[in-house]
């Protein structure tokens, strides 16, 4: 990694691998007359690995300011169907890229872009493989009023492609917030702010293993207000 904090300027990247050694996984036996028995098995082929690149980058007398952050990863795992070897290979590569523009005690507003993809490929099981893409678009901004006032914003769109039916993702999220600084050196502040105005995330998750894909959703806390109250110890 290099930084140069005269001029704002930081680059980062890192690669590393993993293995595990006898990983511990199931296996699982059907018998003709439908008894399922389960045992466990130590076994070799179980490893990732990856490579990462972030870099922030300030121009126009550092008022632009762009980031990027790109992640890859290769992994194997090993798991059992009725008995029989499979052998699931998974790739996943994302890509971040934001534009920042700031005006001093004045302004702060950006667009932010994401995408990822990931890719499962099985030895055995092989319409368990599958392909996913998610996205993300938003632009943020907020706004340094006086009196130690700030108002701020956000809004994103989320999709996604390759899920299984019923679990697509076309949706806006839009958060606002305003707070106010006080006390002595500005260390407290009271936020109040409102989240998933539009009132549209659906909360899905995919999970992946040597034997399974896994399609989700679970319970969260959608468009709600919270009010809250902090204070900095420097």
């Amino acid at each position: 990694n290099r930084s140069a904090p005269e001029k704002q300027t930081t680059i980062s990247t890192e690669v590393g691998w993993s293995m595990t050694q006898n990983s511990i996984v199931s296996k699982t036996f059907i018998e003709p007359n439908g008894v399922r028995t389960t045992t466990y098995d130590n076994v070799s082929g179980v490893w990732n690995v990856y490579g990462r690149f972030m870099a922030s980058l300030p121009f126009k007398n550092k008022r632009f300011q762009f980031n990027t952050f790109t992640f890859l990863r290769y992994g194997n795992n090993v798991g059992y169907s009725n008995g029989n070897r499979n052998e699931s290979s998974s790739t996943s590569i994302s890509e971040t890229l934001m534009l920042r523009y700031r005006i001093d005690k004045l302004l702060e507003t950006g667009i932010r872009v994401n995408g990822r993809y990931s890719g499962v490929v099985n030895s055995l099981q092989k319409s368990s493989d599958r392909q996913t893409l998610d996205y993300t678009g938003s632009y943020f901004f907020t706004l340094f009023l006086p009196a130690n006032i700030t108002v701020g914003s956000d809004i994103r769109y989320n999709g996604n492609w390759g899920y299984t039916a019923g679990y697509e993702k076309k949706e806006w999220i839009w958060n606002a917030e305003v707070s106010k600084s006080f006390l002595k050196g500005k260390n407290a502040i009271v936020t109040l702010r409102a989240y998933d105005i539009l009132g549209q995330m659906t909360n899905i998750s995919r999970s992946t293993g040597g034997n399974y894909i896994e399609d989700g959703t679970f319970n969260a806390l959608t468009s709600y207000a919270m009010l809250s109250f902090t204070y900095k110890f420097n």
